[in-house]
């Protein structure tokens, strides 16, 4: 084997382990994982991977929507390592791996847009939708949340918890065909939508900047909490959002 054939073979593998590093790729091959975990369930799931949803002008991707007798389960998948801490009022989480610490935006308010989304599309009352976030393996989660937050190998066994019927067979169906008239696999919107949350980050991030809450408008102060200072709307218990200093 020729000098340039082996130069290149090291240089293919090198961006291949790259490209596998960035937050798309690890993104991308969590959300394979939780489909290949939901594919296990019987036929009274029916399954939808990476659904856009439009309401009011703004798309909203979410990663996995099971219809099922007992409720519709809306998933937000996230692939990090290292310890997770965060609680359900934090607009950003943080992701501590060996003193390295990454933040990113609160999974739970995240999957709230999700479900307010599909219940605006689906007229379904909220009580019908589960929420879940959840994380794969490698990680240690140290949340103060209320909501459903779990490791992967979890998932099937939370989903079968739920055995109490709340729509019947034909009510079921309805939901699965409103779901296949949306459920398209087209790039164009992949690309809209991500511009569309790279926006929304920016305006947040300007406006926290500017000492101005991004959920109400009011203004953002420092307050003191027990494990120290953090940013928190003047306007709690009103509006409870809060940011790390």
């Amino acid at each position: 084997m020729s000098k340039e054939i082996i130069c290149a073979s090291v240089l293919v593998a090198m961006l291949l382990i790259l490209a596998l590093r960035t937050p798309y790729v690890k993104g991308l091959f969590g959300e394979k994982v939780v489909a290949f975990i939901l594919r296990t369930l019987s036929n009274d799931y029916y399954i939808f991977n990476d659904v856009y949803v439009e309401v009011g002008g703004h798309t909203t991707q979410i990663d996995h929507v099971v219809v099922s007798p007992f409720g519709i389960f809306v998933i937000e998948t996230k692939n990090y390592k290292g310890w997770i801490f965060g609680n359900d009022e934090q607009q950003y989480w943080i992701k501590n791996m060996y003193g390295r610490k990454y933040k990113f935006y609160n999974p739970v308010l995240q999957n709230c847009a999700h479900t307010k989304a599909l219940h605006q599309y689906l007229n379904i009352s909220n009580s019908f939708f589960i929420p879940v976030v959840v994380f794969l393996s490698g990680v240690t989660l140290k949340c103060g949340t209320t909501a459903n937050v779990i490791k992967m190998w979890s998932l099937r066994r939370f989903i079968r918890k739920y055995t109490r019927p709340v729509f019947n067979d034909v009510e079921v169906q309805e939901i699965v065909n409103k779901l296949r008239e949306i459920f398209v696999e087209d790039k164009a919107q992949q690309r809209k939508h991500i511009k569309s949350v790279k926006d929304t980050a920016n305006r947040s991030e300007n406006l926290i900047a500017n000492r101005i809450c991004p959920r109400c408008g009011g203004k953002v102060i420092v307050r003191e909490g027990r494990y120290g200072e953090f940013l928190g709307c003047q306007n709690y218990p009103r509006c409870k959002f809060t940011a790390n200093l």
